[in-house]
């Protein structure tokens, strides 16, 4: 199997960034905001009247299992794969410029601290470097990562798995899809038409109107309870939002899911900021690929895992800073889809 070397720019990437996780690891966290690393202080056990449980203490567990060096060399080893892995994808000043702007946040509120997404984020590696085998080697790897994080950490990526699987379903095998291998992308494939966008649109009304109560309840109800126990606790977000409606199934969902996807997408709508900028960016940024992707009829499922991340985040997230966060750690998988349509000129075919 061919393999494109890494270009200068690439290079340059990975020396001035891998500098920045250095810099921002030792002496640079003091001064940013605190907010940005309270999670990460709280799995630490720096606020000794905060009890650890769930998804906290199984992340604790993870990341501190030999202590806080451990916890810290780990952060930065991820951190770094995760700027190699990257810095693969950087051949032009355009792609510089690109990756840059989802690197910088992606290191602020993600790379630097030890905490949950520090776990997501080896997790997406793990589930992108399978793509360098074969497309049931990724398959396998996305439920038996996804699987043990749900049991372990954050049971909704249950619900990222299923969508996944049902997009994978919907997408490769209605169509018939056949591969388009090539170095950089491994889980791209040609589309004969476009019948997944109306399964999609099945799926989702299935979605709004045939769950039990308690799925509605259980995932765009974690919005409010959220927004509820963050004025309990006196804290004031300006980003926060609660459902629009009531939550039950049908009209409800649709309209709160809508309300959800205002709300994410255009967030200068509702605050001004450099974050609601920076977000508002990558929301175009991901719309153009997907939208690039279906005009050229083209599939890849590491998008497709990127989207069902999407996808469940919109049910319940109750802010802006806490879905930039999250969604920002499985940034990852847009990588491929973004050289095959941006990045012709690199790609060589390869045969399976």
């Amino acid at each position: 199997m061919v393999e494109f070397k890494r270009t200068k720019l690439g290079v340059c990437y990975l020396l001035f960034w891998s500098l920045m996780l250095l810099l921002l690891m030792t002496v640079g966290k003091d001064f940013l905001p605190w907010k940005w690393g309270y999670d990460a202080m709280k799995i630490e056990g720096r606020f000794v009247f905060f009890e650890l449980d769930g998804s906290f203490l199984a992340t604790r567990e993870l990341l501190y299992f030999l202590g806080r060096e451990s916890a810290v060399l780990s952060t930065a080893t991820i951190g770094f794969l995760w700027l190699l892995v990257i810095s693969k994808y950087v051949v032009t000043l355009k792609d510089l410029l690109v990756v840059s702007l989802f690197t910088l946040p992606s290191m602020l509120l993600n790379v630097i601290w030890p905490a949950k997404e520090t776990i997501v984020m080896a997790l997406c590696l793990l589930v992108f470097y399978s793509t360098y085998f074969s497309r049931k080697a990724f398959v396998f790897s996305v439920v038996v990562l996804y699987v043990s994080y749900a049991l372990q950490v954050r049971s909704y990526y249950f619900l990222i798995l299923g969508v996944f699987l049902a997009g994978y379903v919907m997408q490769y095998f209605s169509d018939k899809g056949f591969p388009m291998r090539n170095s950089l992308n491994r889980t791209a494939f040609k589309l004969a038409s476009f019948k997944p966008a109306w399964y999609f649109l099945a799926f989702f009304v299935c979605l709004a109107f045939l769950l039990p109560d308690a799925f509605y309840h259980m995932s765009q109800g974690q919005r409010d309870i959220s927004n509820n126990y963050a004025k309990l606790e006196g804290s004031f977000n300006v980003t926060a939002f609660d459902n629009l409606v009531d939550v039950a199934r049908g009209l409800p969902f649709i309209i709160n899911f809508g309300w959800a996807l205002l709300q994410l997408s255009l967030p200068l709508i509702f605050a001004q900021g450099l974050n609601q900028l920076l977000l508002l960016l990558f929301s175009v940024g991901v719309l153009m690929i997907c939208g690039k992707m279906v005009k050229r009829k083209q599939g890849d499922l590491l998008l497709t895992l990127f989207c069902s991340h999407m996808f469940v985040l919109l049910l319940f997230e109750p802010d802006q800073g806490s879905y930039f966060r999250h969604i920002l750690s499985a940034a990852i998988y847009l990588l491929p889809a973004y050289s095959l349509i941006f990045g012709s000129s690199r790609q060589g075919v390869l045969d399976d």
